[in-house]
């Protein structure tokens, strides 16, 4: 199916809002330093299975946590996001670099700095999927079609922000909000893709 000016313009607004706001997430977040890694996070790793290829692994989302995300998948496996929370949410996959061994919790913890170069700069994410309230995958993939090609370790984080409502995924461009994101309330996980 053709897409339109529109369409176009959303993905690329997604993917340069996830960028920045995964910069950015760290100044958003709990400065507690004293929380453990088992205390940042409330992801609930439902299926501890490997998915197998051209498999769609469903992630509910629900305020502020991912449920069902695997601890691993084999690459072509396609994601689809349900939304079962009171608030829109997005499941944004940031591969991260091979060299890089810290687990996703300590990854969303550091400092603006410190979190651009573990990544390079700015990671293109390989997928951006968006659920309104109540929905699965809708409207649904912006950036990718929800499949992960590439093996290696991915981030699973949801960076929109506190409070909104499903007007936000119909916006133009990133969600104009001083609220945190989600991931600075736990709204993280992690996936291997082999």
């Amino acid at each position: 199916m053709p897409q339109n000016n529109t369409t176009t313009t959303r993905r690329r607004a997604v993917a340069v809002a996830a960028c920045l706001l995964a910069l950015g997430l760290a100044a958003c977040g709990d400065d507690d330093d004293t929380a453990t890694a088992d205390e940042t996070t409330t992801t609930e790793a439902v299926d501890t299975e490997t998915s197998t290829e051209g498999e769609i692994v469903e992630i509910t989302a629900v305020d502020w946590a991912f449920e069902g995300v695997p601890e691993s998948v084999e690459a072509g496996t396609k994601l689809s996001l349900t939304n079962e929370g009171d608030e829109p949410h997005e499941v944004v996959a940031i591969r991260i670099p091979d060299e890089e061994t810290r687990p996703v919790s300590e990854i969303v913890a550091l400092p603006e700095e410190e979190l651009g170069a573990v990544f390079g700069g700015e990671p293109e994410p390989a997928t951006v999927i968006l659920a309104k309230t109540g929905t699965t995958d809708t409207p649904g993939a912006v950036v990718g079609d929800g499949t992960l090609t590439e093996p290696g370790r991915y981030a699973i984080v949801c960076f929109l922000p506190v409070g909104a409502d499903d007007a936000v995924l119909d916006a133009a461009g990133p969600p104009e909000s001083d609220a945190p994101p989600h991931v600075s309330q736990g709204m993280f996980a992690e996936l291997t893709v082999s």
